[in-house]
């Protein structure tokens, strides 16, 4: 019995150890994971220390191990000077290999890109500075560093002194100082000695502190970068982003389909043809006469093609074209170069098409405040469609309103009343109701275009109002609301006001993005590094736009 009493016993206990191992809670072994970002605990010499020796240690203490090679690849030092680095548990040592430079300031950068062993990087870039003479520089400029229209961390800023650079080629030259921006996209650059700078933001994806394109992206700022006694610093630069091709512009083709018109190539985008000079372009003849061409164009569906109208040649005669000075969308340059064809003598007999319209065929949610745009693929003689061209409602019935040529290539439909919520509507157009400058009638006998509206009782609304850091810029600025859980697209101008309202828009999160238009093409023009052309002002909103049907989202800041 006693037996049998000591064995329940033991079971009993068996159970509860096992009940209690099962239900034991807690951090795994080791304790919790850490997440904390490491610090700066201290350096040598001291932030903004004067008279240091010009053969002086630096040394980095760190508030935990750290991941060594991350620290080392965002470490920098401005004026670069060459170092030997040498770890000691938490602290980077840094001996100079040749003596520093007499009454000069110094900039030890570390960017955020440092980790610590459990890869929680620093919170923003860290800088201090020291001076071996009795002043220290106190220059400085911040901005914020954004890409894809948002703001965007872990951008490398540099800077290149105008005075010390001839030609500033980030391809092949290191930057004088550099910082990366943090996690709110937020940059600076501090303790820079008067003068002006060539600021560039880099996604420096190889940490080589060069530009490498086209795989790392690059943003020009919008303004000259200029430090002196009256204003040592510059603020709010914001910089956006933009992948770029370096490669050379070039002329690849020239040749004539009929008598009138010849067709160049190119190897890259050009610009909206009302930027480019026809001045710019002339022809020889093999008696080494010029003739001047008629006009230009290029057609929507063609970004690298452009069009010259020439006067009567001699037919197989042999032509030089000669450029003098053209430049691409993105800023490249091609000069003085010369293209031989012959001369057609085939009558233009080519029908002209409809290459690109707005809204799309079968397009949904249209805005019933919309015009509608038909592109043709060449200049069209300017006459008006007669009645049997027209915009129909789901019934049949015609919609009033005017068509009118918006250039020779661009025919638009404008109604004279706002189109119905969530209706069908039909725009017809005759083909023989539009013809070329050879009098060609269009390719397709009807072209027809259905499309839908929006209904207005789901769709909501966005106001806010533009803000400028400092400078008021001169320019229309081009508003762009887009969609982030849908292809959803709105713009705005606003040519003299700061106030905006998006209306008619249907229910989602949105991202907010806006620009100065200074050259007038409604399209972001994001400046070059060769030649240097500054980019055009660009802001974001740093918050998500929330739209709900029937509801106006209010006080949205636009900040530039």
């Amino acid at each position: 019995m006693d037996c049998l009493r000591r064995n329940s016993s033991l079971a009993i206990l068996g159970l509860l150890f096992l009940i209690s191992g099962c239900a034991k809670r807690g951090f795994p072994p080791g304790g919790p994971a850490d997440t904390v970002s490491p610090q700066i605990a201290s350096t040598t010499p001291g932030d903004r220390s004067f008279s240091v020796p010009l053969t002086a240690k630096i040394e980095i203490s760190f508030s935990e191990p750290m991941n060594r090679q991350s620290v080392e690849k965002t470490f920098s030092i401005s004026p670069e000077t060459p170092l030997k680095l040498k770890w000691k548990k938490n602290s980077l040592a840094l001996e100079p290999l040749q003596p520093f430079r007499q009454n000069k300031t110094y900039v030890v950068t570390l960017g955020s890109d440092c980790l610590d062993l459990e890869g929680n990087r620093l919170k923003d870039s860290y800088a201090f500075a020291f001076s071996t003479g009795t002043v220290i520089d106190s220059g400085m400029i911040t901005g914020v560093t954004i890409q894809d229209g948002k703001i965007e961390s872990g951008v490398s800023v540099w800077a290149y002194s105008l005075s010390q650079n001839t030609e500033i080629n980030p391809v092949k030259a290191k930057p004088d100082y550099s910082t990366l921006s943090g996690a709110d996209g937020e940059f600076q650059l501090k303790y820079l000695g008067l003068g002006g700078y060539g600021i560039f933001a880099v996604k420096d994806l190889n940490k080589n502190r060069l530009w490498d394109p086209p795989a790392e992206a690059l943003g020009v700022p919008f303004k000259e970068t200029v430090l002196d006694s009256q204003h040592t610093s510059l603020e709010g630069l914001r910089i956006a982003l933009v992948a770029r091709d370096t490669s050379e512009f070039l002329l690849v083709n020239c040749q004539m389909p009929d008598s009138v018109k010849l067709k160049l190539t190119f190897n890259k985008e050009l610009p909206p043809v009302e930027k480019l000079d026809l001045n710019g372009f002339s022809l020889i003849a093999a008696d080494g006469k010029a003739v001047n061409p008629v006009s230009l164009y290029s057609a929507k569906n063609q970004p690298k093609n452009l069009f010259l109208l020439v006067p009567p040649l001699t037919a197989s005669g042999s032509y030089v074209l000669r450029i003098d000075r053209f430049s691409a969308s993105d800023g490249s340059l091609l000069t003085d170069d010369t293209c031989r064809f012959v001369a057609m003598s085939l009558p233009d007999k080519t029908r002209p098409e409809i290459v690109s319209h707005s809204p799309g065929k079968n397009e949904l949610n249209v805005p019933l405040e919309r015009e509608i745009v038909l592109h043709f693929s060449e200049p069209m003689q300017n006459r008006i469609p007669e009645k049997d061209s027209v915009l129909t409602d789901t019934s049949g019935q015609p919609v009033p309103g005017d068509f009118a040529w918006v250039d020779q290539l661009t025919l638009s439909f404008t109604p004279h009343q706002p189109l119905l919520s969530a209706s069908s509507y039909t725009l017809n157009l005759n083909g023989s109701a539009v013809s070329d400058l050879a009098g060609n009638p269009l390719k397709d006998t009807l072209f027809s275009l259905t499309f839908r509206t929006l209904n207005t009782d789901s769709t909501g609304a966005a106001s806010g109002e533009v803000s400028f850091e400092k400078d008021k810029y001169l320019g229309d600025l081009i508003l762009n609301l887009k969609g982030l859980d849908n292809q959803n697209k709105y713009q705005r101008t606003l040519s003299n006001s700061q106030v905006f309202e998006f209306k008619a828009v249907l229910p989602g999160k949105y991202a907010l993005e806006g620009f100065v238009d200074f050259d007038g093409n409604r399209l972001y023009s994001p400046g070059s590094v060769k030649p240097f052309l500054p980019g055009e002002p660009f802001g974001v909103s740093s918050d998500t736009i929330v739209v709900r049907s029937r509801w106006t989202t209010e006080k949205v800041l636009l900040r530039f």
